[in-house]
C-alpha cells in the first residue's frame, strides 16, 4: 500500500508540473535484468543508426552498430528488445514524409516500412506496444548537408540548411513525445566531425578541418539543441565526446601520420575517413556512441 500511495503521489506531482507547462520527465525505465516483460529500444535515424560500416558485402556490419552495443551496454541492469528502423541516407526531411528506405539502407535486423516513411513506422510501433517503449535514439541530420563537404567554404554550404533541419527535428521530437509521453527517455545524438580529416591534406585541409570545428560548435550542435527541445529529447553531444573541441596544439604520434592534433587522430580512429574517405563510424566508433547513451541511461532515476 505505501509503494502505491508513493507512486499515486508521484504521479500527481508529474501531472500538476505538466499542467504549469514545466515538463520534467519522471522516466519508467525498462525492465530489470531477468524480468519477463518485454521493453524495446527503438533506433531511428540514417545509416548511423543503422550500422552500415564500409568493406562488407553481406551487410553483416550493420548487426554491429551503436544500436546494438547498447543493449549489451545496458544488460547489466536492463533487458531491452532492439526494433532498428535506421536507414542508410535518410534525411531529416525523408524520415517524416519519404515512403521506404533503399535498397540496402536497412540494417540486417532491422525493421522494414515499404508504404510509409520510417516516422510513422515508429509511430504505428509505438501505438501497437503501448508501456513497452523504455528508450528511443535519434541520429538524423548529416545527410541533409552532406553535399558540402568538400567545399573551400563549408559555411556557406550549411548554413542556408539549418532552418530546414530545425523545423523537421522539431516535428519528428514533438511526435515522438507526443506518442509516448513524458515518461520514456529520447535521446537525440550529433555526429563525430569526420571532416577533421582533412587536416591531413596540407594547409588548405587544416583550413577546412577549423572551419568544421566551429561550425560543429557554434551553428550545427547548437541548432540540434534548439530543435530536440521541442519534444524534450535529451541531446548527447557525440562531437565533444569523440574529442573534436581539444586545442588542435595538443599532438599525438599516429602512424603512418607521425604527430598529428588529437583531435584529427581520434577521427582517424572512429571513422573511416583517414583511411579511404569514408565518414561512417568504425567499430570503435560505434562503441564510443553506444557507450554515450548507456551512461545516460544507466544513470535515469527509474
Amino acid at each position: 500500500m505505501r509503494e502505491r500511495s508513493i507512486r499515486t503521489a508521484a504521479l500527481a506531482l508529474a501531472s500538476a508540473i505538466v499542467a504549469m507547462g514545466a515538463i520534467t520527465p519522471v522516466f519508467d525505465l525498462a525492465a530489470p535484468a531477468g524480468a519477463t516483460t518485454v521493453k524495446y529500444y527503438l533506433s531511428l535515424g540514417d545509416s548511423v543508426a543503422q550500422g552500415y560500416q564500409p568493406g562488407y558485402s553481406d551487410g553483416s556490419e550493420t548487426l554491429h552498430g551503436y544500436s546494438n552495443m547498447v543493449l549489451t551496454d545496458v544488460a547489466s541492469k536492463y533487458r531491452l528488445t532492439l526494433e532498428n528502423f535506421g536507414c542508410g541516407g535518410a534525411t531529416t526531411t525523408s524520415i517524416l514524409y519519404k515512403n521506404g528506405c533503399r535498397p540496402g539502407g536497412l540494417a540486417n535486423d532491422g525493421v522494414s516500412y515499404p508504404s510509409e516513411p520510417q516516422a510513422a513506422a515508429v509511430l504505428g510501433f509505438i501505438r501497437a506496444h503501448r508501456g513497452q517503449i523504455a528508450l528511443i535514439t535519434i541520429t538524423i541530420g548529416w545527410n541533409d548537408f552532406g553535399s558540402c563537404v568538400g567545399m573551400p567554404s563549408p559555411s556557406s554550404c550549411v548554413t542556408p540548411t539549418l532552418p530546414g533541419i530545425v523545423s523537421n527535428l522539431r516535428t519528428l521530437s514533438a511526435r515522438l513525445r507526443k506518442a509516448v509521453g513524458t515518461s520514456t527517455p529520447i535521446v537525440g545524438l550529433t555526429y563525430t566531425d569526420a571532416d577533421l580529416a582533412d587536416w591531413l591534406q596540407g594547409t588548405s585541409g587544416r583550413a577546412s578541418a577549423r572551419s568544421w570545428i566551429a561550425l560543429f560548435r557554434n551553428s550545427l550542435n547548437p541548432s540540434f539543441a534548439r530543435a530536440y527541445k521541442a519534444g524534450h529529447v535529451k541531446l548527447l553531444d557525440i562531437t565533444a565526446a569523440s574529442g573534436a573541441y581539444v586545442a588542435l596544439s595538443d599532438l599525438v604520434d599516429l602512424a603512418p601520420y607521425g604527430k598529428i592534433p588529437f583531435a584529427v587522430a581520434q577521427i582517424c580512429k572512429l571513422t573511416w575517413m583517414c583511411k579511404i574517405s569514408n565518414d561512417e563510424e568504425s567499430s570503435k566508433g560505434y562503441a564510443l556512441i553506444a557507450s554515450q547513451i548507456a551512461k545516460y541511461y544507466l544513470h535515469i532515476p527509474a
